[in-house]
Parts: structure tokens; C-alpha cells; sequence
């Protein structure tokens, strides 16, 4: 009796075992996407995807996204393409700087699919450096159509920001340059040397332009 009793024990505690480990394994995972950008630009898309496991439902989620308010701003967040066909809606409301909570849910029971549930749209700074900027994807919960927790897991997305092009080289003057050192002085004002130097710069110029094509005088005598 005792021996049996000892038999289920352990075939429960291995079915507690591979509930717990391996049916992780399979939880519906939460992911952002990933973009290229540059510097400046907005309503930049990363789309959030629900993967969901063998055999679970999920009828509504919530999640935080994470990022860099100096370098990022969230524009909006709007319903995806799998929770509209749920009849789901999306509810987002800032928590704090570089932290935004999104509720996906609806007055209904139905299941959500496979699929893009949100797309979060994203403007760059200006004065952002190239690289990655993370999106994290946190404190994520998952329910079943009637309120029960599903387990969920999550993966992280990002912005890479392109490089800036290099600043083209000085052009000169297109009318020949001899007006290009005529210049005011950096803070707009222009000191009186500086347009004097200018002045002199472009008559020295017109000098050398105009004296090979002046005719030479005669050298011969009466």
C-alpha cells in the first residue's frame, strides 16, 4: 500500500516537473520588432507579435514597453491586424519616462490568433547617435478567455539608427572666385578687416584674371 502510494507521489511530481519546465517551453511569447532608421524620422512601425504555444488561448494580454525617452518617443500604439479580427481593442497609458502599458482586451470571449496584436510607432531624435536603441518588452501577462493566467514569455525588439552622411565638401564660388573673399565674420557682423581683406583678395584676383590679357607695350624704337 505504502509502496504504491510512493509510485503516484513520484509520477505526480514528475507531471508537476514537466508542467512546470517543460511546458514553459511552449509559452505564448510577446515579441517586438525590429527597424532601421535615421536620425529625425518618425512613425517608425515595430510591430508586436503573439506566438502562441500547442493548445493555448489567449483572449487578452498586457505588457509594458521599455526605451529610451532621450533618444525615442512613442507617437501611438494601434491595434493590430490578429487582435482586430478578435474584435480586441488597444489601450496604452505612459507610466513613467521610456515606459508605456499597453492592454489589448475586449468585451468579448473571443480568442486571439497568431499574429501582430499592436504596432507601436516610434519617433527618432534628432540628435541620436548610430547604433541600437533597445524596445524591451516587459511585465507581460497573458490570460485566457475566462481570466486564467497562460504562461507567457518574451522577446525584446529594437531600433538601429543609420549614420548620418558625411558632410559634403566646400563647393567653390560658381561665379569664378574671385567674389568669394568678400566674407562677413562669423558672428554675422563682418569687422572691417575682414571686408577689407576680402576687398583686397578680390582685386588681387581680377588682377591676375586681367594683366596676361592686357597688351604688352612696344618694345621697338621710332
Amino acid at each position: 500500500m505504502i509502496e504504491g502510494r510512493s509510485r503516484r507521489y513520484i509520477a505526480a511530481a514528475f507531471a508537476l516537473y514537466a508542467f512546470a519546465f517543460g511546458g514553459a517551453s511552449f509559452a505564448a511569447t510577446t515579441t517586438v520588432g525590429a527597424q532601421n532608421a535615421a536620425p529625425g524620422q518618425s512613425r517608425v512601425r515595430l510591430p508586436v507579435t503573439l506566438a502562441l504555444g500547442p493548445g493555448e488561448k489567449v483572449g487578452g494580454l498586457q505588457f509594458d514597453l521599455v526605451f529610451d525617452a532621450n533618444a525615442l518617443e512613442l507617437q501611438e500604439v494601434a491595434t493590430g491586424p490578429a487582435a482586430k479580427a478578435a474584435s480586441k481593442d488597444v489601450f496604452s497609458s505612459p507610466l513613467s519616462s521610456g515606459r508605456v502599458r499597453v492592454l489589448i482586451a475586449g468585451l468579448n470571449q473571443n480568442t486571439i490568433a497568431d499574429g501582430v496584436v499592436a504596432d507601436a510607432f516610434f519617433e527618432v531624435a534628432s540628435r541620436a547617435r548610430a547604433g541600437s536603441l533597445p524596445v524591451a518588452v516587459k511585465s507581460v501577462v497573458l490570460s485566457d478567455p475566462f481570466g486564467n493566467a497562460v504562461p507567457a514569455k518574451r522577446a525584446d525588439g529594437a531600433i538601429t539608427v543609420r549614420g548620418q552622411d558625411p558632410a559634403a565638401p566646400a563647393q567653390e564660388s560658381s561665379r569664378g572666385g574671385c567674389f568669394g573673399g568678400v566674407a562677413s565674420g562669423p558672428d554675422g557682423h563682418g569687422g572691417t578687416w575682414v571686408l577689407f581683406a576680402g576687398v583686397a583678395a578680390t582685386l588681387l584676383c581680377w588682377r591676375r584674371r586681367l594683366v596676361p590679357h592686357l597688351p604688352r607695350p612696344a618694345t621697338g624704337g621710332l
